[in-house]
C-alpha cells in the first residue's frame, strides 16, 4: 500500500515537473523566436535612428525594472513554494511582495520624472520613455514569482506568449513608417500590462488567494530578505545594460542602434545556451558525473554560433535588414565570441560551482567582472564610443568565463 502511494506521488512530481519544463522552454522560445520576426521589419521601418532612440529608452527604463523587480523571482519564489500548503501564509507573501513592489514602483516613476524633466537629451523625447515604463507597471503586476513557487508554470507561458503574439501582430498592423516610432513602447507596454491584469484574475479565481494589507513589520521582513538577490542581480547591469545606456551620451541615435542591433542578434544566439543551462542544469544536480558530456555540448554549441556569426553575417545580415545595418557587422565580429565565453561560463559556473554549492565563489566571481566592467566602460565608450561598448562587453564576458573557470580565482 505504501509503495503504491509512494509510486503515485513520484509519477506525479515527475508529470509536474515535465509539464513545468515544457511551458519554461515554450516560454523561452517564444521569448527570442516572435522578435526575430519584427525585428528586420522594425530597423527597416523605422531606420536606425528610431531604433537606436528605442533601444536608448528600453536600457534606461530597465534599471526601473531592475529595482521593482527586487530579487522576489527568487526570494518570494522560494517563500512560496516552501509554503504551498498554508493558504493564509501564501496570501501574506503575495500581499507582502505586492505592496513593496508597488511602493518601488511609485520610487521609480518619481526617479524617472526626475530624469526626463531634468536632462534635455530625455524631455526631447518624453512620451517615449514614459510609454516604455508601461513595462515596468506590467512586470509589477504580473507575479511570476508566484506561479514559479506553485510550479503553475503553464500560466506564465500561455500569458506571455499570447501578449508577445498580439504583439507581433500589431507591429505589421501599425507600425507603417518612421513616424510611428511611439507605437512601438505603447504596443509592448499595452501587452505587459494586459499580462499583468489576466494573472491577478487567474490567482483569485483558481488559487483563491486574495490581497490583504499587511503590518510594517512583516513588510520589512521581505524587504530586507530581497535585499542581497537585489544587489546581485542588479551587479552585472554594470557592464551589460549600463553600456547600451551610458553609450547614448556619446554617440548619436543611428550609432547606437547599429550597436544595438548587433546586441539583438547576439543576445539571440545566447539565448539557445541559456536555454541549454537551464535544461541541464536539473539534469546534473542528481548526476554531476556527466558534466564533462554536458560541457563538451555546450562549449562545442557556443564556438558553432561564434563561427556562423564570423561565416555568415555579411551575407545574411544586409539580406534581413538591409544595407543601414552594414556597419553592425563590424561589431558582430567583435562580439561572436559571446556565446563561446557564456557557454563556458554557465558550464563551469551554474553548472559545475552552483550544483557544487559554491554560491559564495559565484557571488564574489559576479563582484569581480561587473565591477571589472563598469570601469572598463566608464574609460572605453567616452573615448572609443561603439568600439568601446563592444570591446567592454567582450572582454567582461571572457572574464567571466574565466573567473568561472578557475572557480573565482585568476591566479
Amino acid at each position: 500500500m505504501i509503495s503504491k502511494i509512494k509510486s503515485k506521488f513520484k509519477s506525479e512530481d515527475s508529470k509536474r515537473l515535465l509539464s513545468n519544463f515544457l511551458s519554461l522552454l515554450t516560454l523561452q522560445g517564444a521569448n527570442y523566436i516572435l522578435p526575430l520576426l519584427t525585428l528586420p521589419y522594425l530597423v527597416r521601418v523605422l531606420g536606425m535612428e528610431k531604433f537606436g532612440l528605442l533601444a536608448f529608452a528600453m536600457a534606461t527604463i530597465i534599471f526601473f525594472k531592475i529595482i521593482t523587480e527586487y530579487g522576489f523571482h527568487l526570494t518570494a519564489t522560494r517563500d512560496i513554494a516552501f509554503n504551498r500548503d498554508n493558504r493564509d501564509k501564501i496570501i501574506e507573501i503575495f500581499s507582502a511582495v505586492m505592496i513593496i513592489k508597488f511602493l518601488l514602483l511609485l520610487v521609480s516613476f518619481m526617479l524617472l520624472v526626475l530624469l526626463v524633466f531634468n536632462i534635455e537629451k530625455f524631455y526631447q523625447y518624453r512620451e517615449v520613455y514614459f510609454l516604455t515604463f508601461g513595462t515596468v507597471i506590467g512586470q509589477v503586476l504580473f507575479p511570476v514569482w508566484f506561479f514559479q513557487g506553485m510550479e503553475r508554470m503553464k500560466y506564465i507561458t500561455f500569458l506571455n506568449i499570447l501578449s508577445k503574439l498580439i504583439f507581433t501582430i500589431a507591429v505589421f498592423i501599425f507600425i507603417q513608417e518612421e513616424s510611428d516610432f511611439y507605437i512601438v513602447p505603447l504596443l509592448t507596454s499595452s501587452g505587459f500590462i494586459v499580462a499583468g491584469i489576466l494573472s491577478l484574475f487567474i490567482i483569485r479565481k483558481e488559487f483563491n488567494i486574495e490581497f490583504r494589507l499587511q503590518g510594517s513589520l512583516t513588510i520589512k521582513t521581505y524587504f530586507k530578505n530581497g535585499w542581497n538577490i537585489f544587489i546581485v542581480e542588479l551587479l552585472p547591469n554594470l557592464y551589460n545594460n549600463f553600456s547600451t545606456f551610458f553609450l547614448g551620451f556619446f554617440v548619436s541615435m543611428e550609432m547606437l542602434g547599429i550597436y544595438s542591433l548587433a546586441i539583438k542578434i547576439i543576445d539571440i544566439l545566447n539565448s539557445f545556451i541559456r536555454i541549454m543551462r537551464n535544461v541541464t542544469y536539473p539534469f546534473l544536480v542528481n548526476n554531476i558525473s556527466k558534466f564533462h558530456i554536458i560541457l563538451k555540448v555546450m562549449v562545442s554549441t557556443g564556438l558553432l554560433f561564434t563561427f556562423l556569426v564570423i561565416s555568415l553575417s555579411h551575407l545574411i545580415i544586409p539580406y534581413i535588414f538591409g544595407y543601414s545595418a552594414n556597419e553592425s557587422i563590424l561589431y558582430l565580429y567583435i562580439l561572436s565570441l559571446s556565446p563561446f565565453f557564456l557557454a563556458i561560463t554557465f558550464s563551469y559556473g551554474s553548472n559545475r560551482l552552483l550544483i557544487l554549492k559554491k554560491d559564495k565563489e559565484m557571488k564574489y566571481i559576479t563582484y569581480q567582472y561587473s565591477i571589472y566592467g563598469f570601469i572598463v566602460s566608464l574609460v572605453l565608450i567616452p573615448m572609443y564610443g561603439v568600439l568601446g561598448a563592444s570591446i567592454t562587453l567582450i572582454s567582461t564576458r571572457f572574464l567571466m568565463s574565466i573567473l568561472t573557470y578557475k572557480g573565482g580565482r585568476l591566479l
